[in-house]
């Protein structure tokens, strides 16, 4: 992927190389699929769909008793395909064998019959010795590489936190990059929330460094996207592309898509990509003094997934990625070194001083860091796999860019408007960037921005280029890829928007992405140069903040006017979609204790039904947040709803919040109160609400209209 910008020039051959593999298909390619263009430079290049990659050897001949003749009907390969008819036919007194067909399982297609016979049903063999017939599939007409890959037990891969043993091929490729005797190496799952999804992430770990399709360094580590959330499949490989552009970002994974293999079993299109790791050598950190240095080189992860965090800053969770001492102290000194280090970093940064931020941060990075990220308006960029790095001796620098499946209108929360300016202003505290909100609250900064957007503006004009180019050219590779995960288009999987799930088709959605990107970049560029941006009027205001004070006030309001119905909840009709981990079920929504509370995992809407003793008329109702809240925001429900029905089967919505990040703060045990507006009355009641991941919630409470 280190390819920089496609010229023109380049475009025009591709083009051009499209219209002619189409014409010269290879047979046995679908009618469907084009076979895809060679790519340039040190890209990876797509097969030309005519050698045979699996033996053409019978895997297993049926056996013969007697001494008779018999057409015997054999395959190369159970994994690819199978026999529908007898595979066994006896031949004497002029008979001949009856009907039998060549079955491609998924991923696979027939190519021929051992004895050159191109249709995959044939009838009417006669021969005049036992002959064996064999039935030869290879992997599907393809325009990716393939990567094949195969567990020593022949077992899924079902931990992402314990490698299996296995090896690795890669196949359809330039031939200095096959690997066709395959290589060991181990194999587990990744991820977070994309690892409870069925079509899996991996990690691949080699016994040695390995440089695969000539994407950078040899590495030991690489990982195997699936990208399940972008139902383009380009979003990810498109973004690192974008990040590569801007030279300040010292590493940008190099990646590629390839199609997948596991066990036998087609498993889709993948971004096959490098990781970033621990591992120093993909920064250069200077790594000689690990073990008894405290300014040694650091490579730092913002996230809320960090599951040892080294420190935190801004509100933020930071983990140390790369090595440190196995000297305890040393440790320990290490950790208070970085720690210090960012944190001073952070203080600068609130005070605005140009010169003074310049000595302890490479500006350039996060100019470059912040302008990448601003368009394609990631969603997870102040959540998750935002990294840093500081070398020995150096400043803190920003990058490498990672994770970008919830990006270029891909997401909820204002992300999916190629409008409005997203990373360099606060909205939600779990979300937003503390580092790109606070750095544009300077006129300084904005005038990098523009003049660095200047320089790159012709560059980036090219991005949408490449979407078309590859969903045009490998489109064969990703229909497929939905015929195989067909529960995936139209869905939604994640955080995708009402608009995307109205995209019927991958043509749909790799062209709707290119749109997007060209109109985000042509927004920005208006913006960028507009008076409103340089005079800084859009900056940090708190928007909700007057509704969260509202909505605490009204939570009083119906303490004092409205009827508790606390105690007239039907305990033993309330029911939950999802139940809360162990102590912190649904019942502690109701249990009047702000202490307790219902915490569950889940990435889509949980539903509470209850309810109450006699039909009442509503005031409206409370929710508190839980004890711990301040420390874990984005457990507050993104979005959250009550719902009435008087038999328990007609349902009416009685008040929707659909910014429930804003509207509830980050506190603890707060109790925030909403009207209802429907003046019906009901007894049954449902309380819908979702999140990504983690929810929790510490009460639930009715009043009901106080008539006395």
């Amino acid at each position: 992927m280190k390819n920089k910008t496609k010229t023109a020039m380049w475009r025009r051959l591709l083009c051009l190389m499209m219209a002619i593999c189409f014409i010269w298909a290879p047979v046995g390619c679908s009618d469907q699929q084009e076979a895809g263009p060679d790519t340039d430079g040190d890209k990876t290049p797509s097969g030309t769909n005519t050698r045979q990659w699996l033996s053409e050897e019978p895997e297993k001949v049926p056996e013969v008793s007697d001494g008779g003749v018999y057409a015997l009907y054999a395959v190369n390969s159970s994994q690819a395909g199978y026999l529908t008819g007898k595979s066994k036919h006896k031949l004497e007194n002029g008979a001949t064998a009856g009907e039998v067909t060549a079955q491609a399982r998924m991923g696979y297609r027939f190519v021929r019959w051992s004895d050159g016979v191109t249709e995959a049903t044939r009838s009417g063999d006669s021969f005049d010795a036992t002959t064996v017939v064999t039935a030869i599939f290879d992997y599907d007409c393809r325009e990716m590489p393939i990567v094949v890959l195969t567990t020593e037990t022949g077992k899924d891969v079902t931990s992402k936190t314990d490698y299996i043993n296995g090896s690795f091929a890669l196949i359809n490729t330039k031939d200095e990059y096959v690997i066709a005797d395959a290589v060991e190496n181990g194999i587990r799952g990744r991820g977070n929330n994309t690892w409870t999804y069925e079509k899996k992430s991996y990690k691949l770990k080699f016994t040695e460094k390995r440089s695969i399709l000539g994407l950078g360094k040899a590495e030991k580590t690489w990982v195997l996207l699936a990208n399940v959330c972008d139902q383009s499949l380009l979003r990810n490989d498109t973004a690192l592309e974008l990040m590569d552009m801007f030279d300040h970002l010292r590493h940008s994974p190099n990646a590629e898509s390839v199609e997948v293999y596991l066990n036998g079993e087609y498993r889709g299109v993948y971004l096959l990509a490098e990781e970033i790791t621990e591992d120093k050598a993909h920064l250069d950190l200077d790594d000689g003094g690990v073990e008894t240095d405290i300014d040694t080189g650091y490579l730092l992860e913002m996230s809320y997934y960090a599951e040892d965090v080294a420190f935190q800053v801004a509100g933020k969770n930071f983990e140390i990625k790369s090595d440190l001492s196995k000297d305890r102290s040393v440790e320990q000194q290490q950790k208070a070194y970085i720690g210090s280090y960012v944190q001073q970093c952070w203080d600068a940064l609130c005070r605005g001083d140009e010169k003074e931020i310049g000595q302890l941060i490479d500006l350039d990075t996060l100019v470059d860091a912040y302008i990448g990220e601003e368009i394609v308006k990631n969603l997870d960029m102040g959540w998750d796999s935002f990294y840093l790095y500081k070398d020995t001796g150096g400043k803190l620098c920003f990058g490498p860019l990672w994770d970008f499946d919830l990006s270029f209108g891909n997401g909820d929360e204002t992300c999916q408007y190629y409008t409005e300016l997203y990373c360099g202003r606060f909205y939600l505290a779990h979300l937003s960037n503390p580092w790109f909100y606070t750095a544009m609250q300077q006129r300084w900064f904005r005038d990098r921005v523009t003049v660095r957007w200047d320089e790159m503006h012709d560059e980036l004009l090219t991005l949408s280029d490449g979407v078309r180019d590859k969903g045009a050219a490998y489109a064969g590779s990703f229909n497929r890829n939905f015929k195989k995960w067909d529960e995936i288009i139209g869905n939604c999987m994640n955080r995708e928007t009402e608009l995307i799930m109205t995209l019927s088709s991958h043509e749909e959605h790799y062209r709707y992405l290119a749109e997007w990107i060209d109109n985000r970049i042509s927004w920005l560029n208006d913006f960028y140069h507009s008076d409103e941006f340089r005079g800084g009027a859009w900056r940090y205001e708190d928007q909700f903040a007057a509704e969260r004070a509202a909505a605490r006030e009204f939570a009083d309001t119906l303490w004092l006017k409205g009827e508790s119905l606390l105690n007239d909840v039907d305990e033993k009709s309330i029911r939950t979609t999802v139940e809360g981990f162990p102590n912190e079920g649904v019942e502690c929504l109701f249990d009047g204790d702000t202490e307790s509370k219902y915490c569950l995992q889940h990435t889509h809407t949980v539903k509470v039904n209850f309810r109450v003793e006699e039909p009442v008329q509503l005031m409206g109702f409370i929710v508190a947040t839980g004890k711990d809240t301040a420390e874990y925001p984005g457990r507050n429900p993104q979005t959250f709803a009550l719902y009435g029905s008087l038999n328990g089967e007609d349902w009416v919505d009685l008040c929707v919040v659909g910014y429930g990040h804003n509207v509830l703060g980050a506190e603890n045990e707060t109790e925030y109160g909403f009207a209802v507006t429907d003046t019906g009355e009901y007894r049954y009641f449902c309380f819908g609400f979702n999140n990504n991941e983690v929810m929790q919630l510490s009460e639930l409470t009715l009043f009901a209209v106080d008539n006395k």
